[in-house]
């Protein structure tokens, strides 16, 4: 009974996980074009894990997308300090997980990626990869940027996945 619904949670978890990614990945595109992101700066560290420009504003247009903002500029200021702290957060704890992930020696299968890309196809309603390359374009957002951000974004969540299922055994068992 313990072990069925361990499962539960971890597809609850997983679900949760792949929503965000569509959402990470469309809301606030700007912010990732050519011309304002500054890949390889970093703004933090922890550690030898280091958050650049480009994880944290993903992880910034996230927590706009979340509370339905375009961007900071809307913002009272005190609200605004705790959203680029939840950024700055979230971005540290997906480079952590991505780490991790690398540390381990995982990686993503081509049908991992590809199912991924089907729910980005359903949810955006493009037909196939053409139609994302498209949109991606009048968002001035690269699709081999966007290969990146998703292949470690289903990184961080097969990490995050493994760790559960040993919190969880640990528990259970």
């Amino acid at each position: 009974l313990l072990r069925e619904r361990a499962k539960w949670i971890v597809i609850a978890t997983l679900v949760f996980f792949v929503g965000t990614i569509g959402s990470g990945l469309f809301f606030g595109r700007e912010m990732f074009s050519s011309k304002r992101t500054q890949t390889g700066q970093s703004i933090g560290q922890l550690g030898d894990v280091v958050v650049d420009h480009s994880r944290y504003g993903m992880a910034l247009s996230k927590v706009l997308a979340g509370i339905n903002q375009q961007d900071l500029s809307q913002l009272e200021p005190e609200l605004a300090e705790l959203v680029q702290y939840s950024a700055f957060r979230q971005a540290l704890q997906q480079a952590i997980l991505i780490k991790g992930a690398m540390d381990k020696g995982l990686d993503i299968s081509r049908s991992e990626f590809n199912q991924s890309l089907e729910v980005v196809y359903r949810d955006y309603n493009v037909k196939g990869k053409s139609g994302l390359k498209a949109l991606l374009k009048k968002s001035n957002y690269p699709y081999a940027d966007f290969k990146v951000a998703l292949t470690e974004d289903l990184l961080a969540q097969k990490f995050a996945q493994q760790l559960w299922c040993i919190f969880l055994m640990r528990i259970f068992c």
